[in-house]
């Protein structure tokens, strides 16, 4: 082993690298759903939230993570397991430490611009962030 913790009863749908400067999150959505549809499985929330709470995911790690920087990538990870799906996205930012952020809010005033995406990622699924806070985990039920 390489010191990774194996993932047991998996099986992985999309493991893939991608340049912030060529993220096209339409595209890799579209992918992700794609594969999460091949597998014939329901989940628990709608295609619509799915796709949200991606895209909220992906944005996250784009804007606030790899700060728009070309250069760096994201890594984008999908398995199901017995119960679940889950996404991974994982950016080469300096991390999130923010707990009370990362909790998220309960109600958002709906004149703010900005602070929707992890409001909305905990309303539709049930987020981990590694300790670093560079890596969420979007943990999604399956029917």
């Amino acid at each position: 082993m390489n010191g990774k913790k194996a993932i047991s009863h998996c099986s992985m749908l999309i493991d893939e690298s991608i340049s912030t400067g060529s993220v096209n999150n339409a595209g890799i959505i579209a992918k992700i759903t794609g594969k999460i549809c091949e597998t014939g499985k329901d989940l628990s929330i709608s295609n619509d939230e799915l796709t949200l709470v991606i895209d909220e995911a992906i944005t996250n790690a784009i804007v606030h993570g790899n700060c728009w920087d070309s250069g760096k990538c994201i890594n984008i990870k999908a398995y199901l397991d017995l119960k679940h799906i889950n996404i991974e996205i994982t950016d080469e930012g300096s991390g999130f430490q923010d707990q009370e952020k990362k909790k998220g809010q309960l109600f958002r005033n709906i004149e703010e611009a900005h602070g929707w995406g992890i409001y909305l990622i905990r309303k539709y699924c049930r987020p981990r962030w590694n300790r670093k806070g560079n890596r969420i985990q979007l943990k999604i039920d399956l029917k």
